[in-house]
């Protein structure tokens, strides 16, 4: 094998794992969270509920769960959303 192949090659191997290192943080970016989805779940909920104190009380729950969102707690946001539904019941 002559030099020339070598350092091809050599340059084909690093420049696909460069790439696919790339890759990695973009795929693990755009995975939801279980908050995200749960949210736009109570979010409609919220938008069948008959208006009264336990439709109040959940919105503010689901305020609290937003909150959390923000700031990527996703502990307290799926917290939050759960307390939100059960004053719904």
């Amino acid at each position: 094998m002559s030099i020339a192949r070598k350092t091809l090659g050599i340059a084909l191997v690093a420049a696909s794992l460069s790439g696919l290192l790339a890759l990695a943080p973009a795929g693990a970016a755009t995975t939801a969270s279980p908050c995200a989805s749960q949210l736009t779940a109570v979010k409609a909920e919220l938008k069948k509920a008959a208006a009264g104190p336990k439709t109040d009380d959940a919105k503010k729950h689901y305020k609290l769960a937003q909150a959390a969102h923000k700031k990527t707690d996703d502990v307290t946001c799926v917290a939050e959303l759960n307390a939100a539904e059960a004053a719904l019941k």
